[in-house]
């Protein structure tokens, strides 16, 4: 009783109110009925001859590990939009992490293409067939059986390579932008904030769908998480008093793997502020530190691709 006590007054003195979305059940946001549904980034109806709504639309993106969290009212075009312009960029930025902790896609344990003939995918040795044949990795089967692997594996050289490549999904690691990977986190929460919500994120939207162009944006903090996280959880964050406008509106914190990214929802109807300068986001950085303590502050507001150069120990298979 006493710990719930000093929880609820946490809860209490948080000037936040605060929306869990962790994967211990299914969410799917919009209307069920597909002759219904508008979607909630270009406005599109089923009538209007060309909006189909016939994929599903995940509003984490799927390669982080989510099948869980749906939005119903993503367009096939806005889907197919968003997960080449935003969200394999997210996947990109975090492809070591998602190497190193072996998370899985849609498809199992995906292999990455890193160069012209070097190729990395994570291995369990404990889930391998080894009845079947690896393709590209056939090489290395009885060493992942002999050392008990779980963990990445490098393959380098165009021998081994089967006859029936056309059959091995591979993906290329290619370059992120930054500004993409703030548009997947904000996409995320305005997926599953509810749809009912959406009046006050109008301009996010917008930017999110038709805006490519340079902006700068809040800074993005990035936290250790104390546990591995294979499935993501989302927490979102709205002000309690509408017109206190020191703080930002509204703010996520995504989970997935070892990172908590914590960020701004940028353009809302319910800010006086964007949040950039360090003057009108003291407050709320000193928010973050008090319940986060030591983090990283990056700047993700750039359209110039960087290359992914962060390196972890991995096994060399020549």
């Amino acid at each position: 009783m006493k710990m719930k006590k000093e929880v609820q007054k946490c809860l209490d003195d948080d000037p936040y109110d605060i929306q869990m979305i962790i994967p211990n059940k299914k969410i799917i946001e919009g209307e069920k009925d597909k002759q219904k549904r508008k979607c909630i980034y270009c406005g599109g109806i089923m009538n209007d001859g060309m909006t189909r709504y016939k994929e599903i639309a995940h509003a984490i993106p799927e390669a982080l590990g989510n099948i869980k969290f749906i939005q119903n009212e993503e367009c096939d075009t806005c889907n197919d939009y968003f997960a080449r312009n935003a969200e394999e960029d997210l996947c990109n930025f975090l492809i070591w992490k998602r190497l190193q902790y072996g998370l899985k896609g849609k498809n199992g344990y995906p292999i990455f293409q890193l160069t012209k003939d070097m190729y990395v995918k994570y291995f369990d040795y404990e889930r391998e067939n080894y009845e079947v044949n690896w393709g590209y990795f056939e090489s290395v089967k009885s060493f992942v059986k002999k050392n008990k692997i779980k963990c990445p594996i490098i393959i380098s050289g165009s021998n081994g390579l089967p006859k029936n490549n056309d059959k091995i999904d591979i993906s290329y690691i290619k370059e992120y932008i930054p500004q993409h990977v703030y548009k997947t986190l904000v996409k995320c929460v305005i997926g599953l904030i509810g749809n009912e919500h959406l009046i006050d994120f109008q301009k996010t939207i917008k930017w999110l769908r038709y805006n490519d162009d340079y902006v700068e944006l809040p800074k993005v903090f990035l936290i250790k998480c104390k546990r591995p996280i294979l499935e993501p959880e989302l927490y979102i964050f709205k002000r309690k008093e509408i017109n206190n406008y020191r703080i930002p509106y509204c703010y996520g914190e995504l989970r997935i793997l070892d990172i908590i990214f914590v960020f701004i929802i940028p353009f809302t109807e319910n800010d006086r502020f964007n949040f950039i300068d360090k003057n009108e986001n003291r407050i709320f950085m000193n928010i973050i530190s008090n319940k986060y303590g030591k983090k990283l502050v990056n700047d993700f507001s750039d359209v110039v691709p960087k290359k992914i150069e962060e390196q972890f120990i991995i096994h060399k298979i020549f």
